[in-house]
């Protein structure tokens, strides 16, 4: 029979200690990552747009896996039924948001290979033609001719046509 409670006193100090250790961990790499991100940020245009979404979602991926180690190392709790619960909540997200997770691929795709970029004259499937006035993660904004401005989701963006520089 296991009579581990949190509120006993003994366990306190080893829980602490587990804490600030976890704390200290995330904090190294946190920042290692931050260090490492930033590099790649530095040589790239596109990564840099995208730095503050990749960094948030490693900041989380980091913190997650210390609260999982800390469940199952030192409280002893087993987290598998939370990260099932947590895989099947996903699952629904993303099966929910599919066009708008679609369209999030595509505009990191776009801003990290810079086919285009601000300024450029593209036409879209020979339907739409403009200058590029915004990229974002989920649509790229074109002024045509006319000064009629065009938001176009960026999976749509299959055909795209790019006058020479």
């Amino acid at each position: 029979m296991n009579n581990f409670s949190l509120f006993s006193l003994p366990y306190w100090p080893s829980i602490a200690i587990a804490i600030a250790f976890f704390v200290f961990v995330d904090f190294l790499l946190v920042n290692i990552g931050k260090i490492i991100l930033k590099k790649i940020a530095k040589k790239n245009e596109g990564f840099a747009i995208l730095y503050p979404t990749v960094f948030a979602a490693y900041k989380a991926l980091i913190f997650l896996f210390a609260v999982y180690i800390f469940l199952h190392s030192v409280l002893g709790i087993s987290a598998s039924g939370l990260l099932a619960g947590i895989g099947v909540s996903g699952l629904t997200i993303g099966v929910g948001a599919q066009g708008y997770i679609k369209d999030l691929f595509a505009g990191a795709t776009i801003l990290v290979r810079q086919n285009f970029k601000l300024g450029d004259y593209i036409t879209v499937k020979n339907l739409v033609s403009g200058n590029i006035e915004k990229i974002t993660l989920q649509y790229t904004k074109l002024r045509g001719d006319d000064g009629t401005a065009h938001f176009i989701n960026n999976s749509e963006m299959t055909i795209v046509s790019k006058k020479a520089d």
